[in-house]
């Protein structure tokens, strides 16, 4: 769950800034990492757009995010080959489960479905975090990723990407040359 992660302590302004690392002091709030599986044209639009959020969801308008690459599979809605990880501010936080905002359900409460389906959660919080079955896994939305992001990764799986065979990409390496991919 997402409040496993202490928060660091407290300290001073950075003395020097990382330009890869959105550091904008904004509190030492608790980072999570989250997972997102789409197809490759999707994740180089994503990476393009600076993660334009959706505007519908399970939990309203967001960036969404899974806790696993293979929670993400159940959620996403493409044949995947391309992952996105990607290190989040979580700021605050509101939970809910998804029992309770599932129509139908024995324990769905219209109000909490009201208030994170339709992204009202977003005056009060920066992140919905969805409680789920164990073996779905927790997923959670994000409402400003130019903020919340601190940094990001795209993996393409071998299949979808010639170059990883091309450059022998598929073993680690310990430096190249600028510019020979």
């Amino acid at each position: 769950r997402w409040r496993d992660i202490e928060k660091p302590p407290l300290d001073g302004p950075p003395q020097s800034k990382i330009p890869c690392i959105k550091s904008k002091e904004l509190d030492n709030q608790p980072h999570y990492i989250g997972f997102h599986t789409t197809d490759p044209d999707a994740a180089v639009s994503i990476a393009h757009s600076e993660f334009r959020t959706g505007t519908c969801g399970w939990i309203g308008a967001g960036a969404y995010f899974a806790r696993s690459v293979k929670a993400t599979w159940r959620k996403a809605k493409s044949d995947g080959g391309a992952h996105i990880i990607a290190e989040i501010r979580m700021g605050r936080v509101y939970e809910v489960e998804r029992d309770v905002i599932t129509k139908g359900h024995s324990r769905f409460d219209p109000k909490i479905y009201d208030y994170a389906h339709h992204s009202k959660w977003h005056a009060d919080y920066d992140t919905c975090y969805m409680l789920q079955d164990p073996s779905s896994g927790d997923e959670f939305a994000i409402k400003d990723p130019a903020k919340q992001i601190v940094k990001w990764v795209i993996v393409v799986e071998p299949d979808f990407d010639p170059k990883v065979e091309k450059y022998g990409l598929w073993n680690e390496f310990e430096l190249t040359r600028c510019g020979c991919i």
